[in-house]
C-alpha cells in the first residue's frame, strides 16, 4: 500500500489501528471516519509536486497557523507553496505517516487508537507504537481506489460512406487495462483482433490513463458503440456514437393561400448552433411583406424550418443551412407546384372514343369482360333516338299523302 501512495494512484486513506478513512466534510474539514468505497470525499492523492489532493474537490491539503502553534488543516487551491510539500516517512512495507514539510508535524487524530469521528490535525510526530504497545493514529495505510475511474469519449460527425473514428480515453485508473472491448451489439472486437472494415489502436499506459481508438472504415449510418475497459477485474464502459446528420426538405402551395412555404428538416444528435437561408447565394433576411422564417424547438434529435414567400410565375431557387459544432449541411430547393401523393388506386385506361380528351364518367366491368363507358353508351343511345324519330316523321307524311 505504501508504495501505490507514492506511485501517485488514487485510494483512500486509512487510520492503521482502526481502518477508519480520511475524509473532506468540506473545504475547511477533514475527518476520520467510517470507510466507504464509493464516497468520492475519501479518495485521495500524493501527486509529483509531493502535494495531497483530494480527488471531490480537486484541493490540496493545506496548514494553517504556521508558527506552530496549533497549526489547523483545510483544503486550498493546489499551487507551490511550501506549505502545500509533505513527506511520507514509512516505518514498515505498509504503515506510514504523513509529515508537514514545513512544520515537521504530522497528520494526527487526536492520539492513540482513536475509534470515532475525529476531526485530523497536526501534530508533533510520534512513535509507531506506545510503551502500552498501541499503535500510534498517526500512522496509516493506503487502499487503492476504482471509484474515481472515468472515461472520456468523442464522438465521430461524418457523411455516409465516410471513414470514421471513436475514441475512449481511461483515466484516473491505478493500472492499465487487462483488455478492452469495443461492440455495436452485432460486432464484437477486442484488442489485439482484426476484423475486416474495423481496426482498433491503443495508446501507451501513462499518467494514470490509457487511450483506445475504433475505427470504421464506410459508415452506413448513425449507430452506437459501447467500449468497455477492464481494471483488475472492473469493468467500466461508456457509449460512443457515430452521427451521419441529414436534411429532407418539402414544399407547400396552398390552394387558397397566397403564399408558399419550404420546409427543411434537421436531423442529428447535435443541436443546431446556426440557422439561415439563402438565395442566390445571399442570406435571406425576414421582412414583413416578402419572406417569413419560422423555426421549431430542437427536441428527440430533430429541428425544422420553414420559410414562406409570396406565389410567383417563376420557380424560386432557395438553400438552407443548418451549422453544428461539429459539421455544416445544407439543402437546396426549387418552388414549384407540389403533386399531393395519395394512396388511391391509379385510373384505368378510359374506352376509345373519338372525341380528342374527355373525362372519365363511369367504368363498368361486363360479365363477358368488355368495359362499358358511359359516354360511348350515351352517344349509341342518342343515335338510336334519331332513327326512330326519322321513322315516325316518314309514316306520318306517307298517310298524308295517299
Amino acid at each position: 500500500s505504501y508504495s501505490q501512495l507514492l506511485r501517485g494512484n488514487w485510494g483512500r486513506i486509512l487510520v492503521r489501528e482502526v481502518q477508519n478513512c480520511y475524509e473532506a466534510t468540506n473545504e475547511s474539514v477533514i475527518v476520520s471516519t467510517v470507510c466507504n468505497q464509493t464516497e468520492l470525499k475519501q479518495i485521495w492523492r500524493f501527486n509529483q509536486q509531493k502535494q495531497i489532493v483530494n480527488f471531490y474537490f480537486g484541493l490540496c491539503l493545506t496548514p494553517v497557523n504556521l508558527d506552530g502553534r496549533d497549526p489547523r488543516l483545510f483544503l486550498d487551491t493546489c499551487s507551490g507553496v511550501e506549505a502545500q510539500k509533505w513527506e511520507v516517512v514509512s516505518q514498515s512495507l505498509n504503515d506510514f505517516a504523513i509529515q508537514s514539510y514545513s512544520l515537521q508535524q504530522c497528520l494526527d487524530v487526536n492520539g492513540y487508537a482513536v475509534r470515532r469521528r475525529e476531526q485530523v490535525q497536526l501534530g508533533v510526530c510520534e512513535p509507531h507504537f506506545d510503551d502500552f504497545g498501541r499503535i500510534s493514529d498517526q500512522y496509516l495505510q493506503f487502499e487503492v481506489s476504482y471509484a474515481q475511474i472515468r472515461i472520456l469519449t468523442t464522438d465521430a460527425v461524418v457523411s455516409v460512406g465516410d471513414t470514421a473514428k471513436l475514441s475512449c480515453q481511461l483515466i484516473n485508473t491505478p493500472k492499465a487495462p487487462d483488455y478492452v472491448v469495443w461492440t455495436n451489439g452485432q460486432v464484437y472486437i477486442e484488442e489485439f483482433t482484426s476484423r475486416a472494415g474495423y481496426g482498433i489502436s491503443m495508446g501507451v499506459f501513462t499518467n494514470n490513463s490509457m487511450l483506445s481508438i475504433l475505427t470504421v472504415n464506410r459508415v452506413e449510418g448513425p449507430e452506437s458503440w459501447t467500449c468497455s475497459f477492464n481494471v483488475d477485474k472492473n469493468n467500466f464502459s461508456t457509449i460512443s456514437e457515430i452521427d451521419t446528420p441529414s436534411v429532407q426538405c418539402d414544399g407547400i402551395m396552398g390552394e387558397t393561400s397566397m403564399t408558399a412555404s419550404m420546409k427543411c428538416c434537421y436531423s442529428g444528435k447535435y443541436e443546431p448552433n446556426k440557422i439561415f437561408w439563402q438565395r442566390h447565394g445571399r442570406t435571406v433576411k425576414e421582412t414583413a411583406k416578402q419572406y417569413q422564417i419560422t423555426a421549431t424547438p430542437f427536441q428527440n434529435r430533430t429541428q425544422c424550418t420553414s420559410i414562406h414567400f409570396p406565389k410567383t410565375a417563376t420557380r424560386l431557387t432557395f438553400t438552407v443551412n443548418f451549422q453544428t459544432r461539429y459539421k455544416s449541411i445544407s439543402q437546396t430547393m426549387v418552388s414549384g407546384p407540389i403533386v399531393v401523393f395519395t394512396t388511391t388506386p391509379p385510373w384505368r385506361a378510359p374506352s376509345k372514343t373519338t372525341f380528342p380528351s374527355y373525362r372519365i364518367i363511369n367504368d363498368v366491368e361486363q360479365e363477358n369482360g368488355t368495359i362499358s363507358n358511359a359516354i360511348d353508351e350515351s352517344i349509341t343511345g342518342r343515335a338510336e333516338s334519331s332513327n326512330k324519330d326519322c321513322f315516325i316523321v316518314l309514316l306520318i307524311l306517307s298517310i298524308f299523302v295517299t
